[in-house]
């Protein structure tokens, strides 16, 4: 199963300002908050596969490991 994630992001900013005959007086708040809407992506393992740990910029294979039966205990 593949999915997107989705995220909602919100923002808020508040200003004030004053001047007068003494001076002026201003402050900014800025808010910003995000929400995750959905899930990230499952994976089963109910069958063989292989696991490789690749570094992209030296465009070499760090790990590869295989887990030929997925339902047997691995503690």
């Amino acid at each position: 199963m593949y999915s997107c994630m989705v995220v909602s992001i919100r923002s808020l900013q508040n200003f004030f300002d004053q001047v007068n005959e003494r001076g002026t007086k201003a402050a900014a708040v800025t808010s910003v908050g995000a929400t995750v809407l959905s899930l990230p992506p499952q994976f089963r393992a109910n069958h063989p596969f292989l696991v490789v740990l690749r570094d992209k910029t030296a465009k070499m294979n760090i790990f590869i490991g295989r887990l030929s039966d997925p339902t047997t205990d691995m503690v």
